[in-house]
């Protein structure tokens, strides 16, 4: 009995739990939704100065978000669209219904610093909005194992303030706070790698005190801002206003951040100076902005990479194997034979010279197929630290029979080349991976062979009406020219291992083959 109670149970959880996601799902979507036309609003078309489209736009997610939103979300909305009354129409009443709507729906709304000019400062103030005196852009997604910054601005700024971020994990009941510091024109803190281990949610609100009584926040401990922690944000990386995002609790840079340092670090210059640095009385904030010493990011300690000494000259030792392209139909005819490079042997080795069937076997269909060998000593010379020349040398066997009337297989490989190398370390990195583009020519001979099966006609002279299993063997070259791709990887201190796939064209016997090559060379 209480085991059918309990499958019982389980089932109904389990029906519950579908019907929950059911209905969670088009609330997230449109919330979603709802987000993008709040951005494309603000910070398209408001910041163009084309405010009826912004209007429409919020006016259009504000539908959305019916009974869908969460209401601090559903705030943000009105509070934008009191915003474009405002300062787009300059309509005070309707600007007031939007202010205190939004204030209705989360009473610790603060303004958006991007346009929080002093009549919407004013305008907001009066309808109520305790958190007017702190400007802050809620955060609302991060990306998990990165720190995450929090960053206000006030609009009253005097020393003996007492600012202080407060955070916890969804599953926590006890708040961690730390003291938000100066930051340029207004204060941060970060919320640490602790807290950031692992998917789920953050809740946090910001707390501004002058001699101990309450002056302004931003969200509570009843209704505070919630991030959700996700592998990876569309978002752009969360940063304080002219800095870097802060490195990974990994201690890697952030991607994409490296080329915008140093535009952001003059800009931070310029700004810096517009800003006194009596502001704030230091001994009101920490040095430290992290509580525990365990909540703070492991930074790695980077080894500074010493710059390696350049060789000039490389000597190397190459195996390459060809795969030839063939191809074609009646390959074993007399025409095919003297007319194309195409001998047919049989399997005693002597060639071919019955009258074949036309259309009846003798067909090779079309694809790469084993062919040569090489064996290959290389020489290579750095020109630049981008550019290399060098050459090939060696001997290739695995060549087809000598067809009658004509010149036995040519084993002689002689090549010259020039490679581009577009990697940061150049040629032949001497301790890591390396990459490059060359073009090669000289003289090579390639034969590649398929097996065939023929029938000879009824009035052929040879075994008439034989079927045979033949062996056709096209010879190309003696002279080739082609591209191909490298890739190198640096021992430090014991040379370095290669891999490369070229194409060679060859002529005047046209012919084409995709060669690998594996080898390994050594600098001096």
């Amino acid at each position: 009995m209480p085991d059918r109670i309990s499958r019982k149970l389980a089932g109904f959880s389990l029906v519950l739990t579908l019907l929950l996601m059911l209905i969670a799902a088009p609330a997230q979507a449109d919330q979603a939704r709802a987000q993008e036309l709040q951005r494309a609003a603000m910070d398209d078309d408001f910041l163009n100065t084309d405010f009826n489209p912004a209007l429409l736009k919020l006016k259009e997610a504000l539908s959305l978000c019916k009974r869908r939103c969460s209401k601090r979300y559903t705030a943000t909305l009105y509070r934008d669209a009191g915003v474009i009354y405002l300062t787009g129409f300059n309509d005070a009443e309707r600007a007031d219904k939007a202010f205190r709507k939004a204030l209705s729906l989360d009473a610790g709304l603060s303004l958006d610093r991007a346009f929080a000019t002093p009549e919407v400062k004013e305008a907001f103030a009066a309808a109520g909005g305790k958190g007017g005196a702190l400007l802050h852009d809620p955060v609302f997604e991060a990306e998990w194992k990165n720190p995450i910054p929090i960053y206000v601005e006030l609009m009253n700024r005097r020393p003996g303030l007492n600012v202080t971020l407060s955070y916890r994990l969804e599953d926590q009941e006890d708040w961690k706070r730390m003291r938000m510091r100066r930051r340029g024109r207004g204060l941060g803190a970060t919320i640490p790698c602790g807290a950031v281990k692992s998917l789920g949610s953050i809740e946090y609100y910001i707390l501004v005190k002058a001699n101990g009584r309450k002056l302004a926040n931003s969200g509570d401990r009843r209704n505070p801002h919630i991030i959700t922690l996700v592998r990876k944000s569309q978002e752009d990386p969360i940063a304080f206003p002219g800095r870097d995002p802060p490195d990974s609790c990994s201690g890697k840079k952030r991607r994409g951040v490296a080329k915008r340092r140093k535009k952001r670090r003059r800009k931070k210059r310029r700004r810096d100076d517009e800003y006194e640095d009596d502001e704030y009385e230091d001994d009101e904030y920490e040095d430290d902005e992290y509580e525990d010493d365990e909540d703070r990011p492991k930074k790695k300690k980077k080894k500074k990479r010493k710059p390696q000494k350049q060789k000039q000259i490389w000597v190397g030792l190459g195996f390459q194997f060809d795969l030839a392209w063939l191809g074609g139909n009646d390959v074993c005819t007399a025409k095919s034979q003297t007319e194309f490079g195409i001998y047919c042997y049989k399997e005693d080795g002597s060639q071919y010279g019955g009258d074949p069937v036309e259309g009846e076997g003798d067909k090779i269909t079309p694809g790469f197929v084993p062919s040569t060998m090489r064996i290959l000593l290389s020489g290579d010379y750095i020109v630049a630290r981008p550019l290399s020349l060098g050459g090939r040398v060696g001997f290739a066997f695995n060549g087809g029979p000598t067809p009658g009337g004509g010149s036995p297989f040519f084993p002689i490989h002689a090549e010259v080349r020039a490679g581009f190398w577009p990697l940061r370390d150049g040629a032949f990195p001497v301790d890591g991976f390396g990459f490059q583009m060359f073009l090669g020519g000289g003289m090579a001979q390639v034969d590649g062979s398929k097996g065939v099966q023929v029938k000879n006609r009824s009035d052929s002279a040879i075994e008439p009406n034989a079927v045979l299993r033949l062996d056709a063997n096209k010879r190309m070259g003696r002279n080739f020219i082609g591209p191909g791709l490298g890739a190198w990887y640096g021992i430090k201190g014991a040379g370095g291992i290669s891999f490369e796939v070229k194409s060679m064209i060859l002529l005047p016997d046209f012919g084409f083959t995709a060669s690998p090559t594996i080898g390994y060379a050594f600098g001096f």
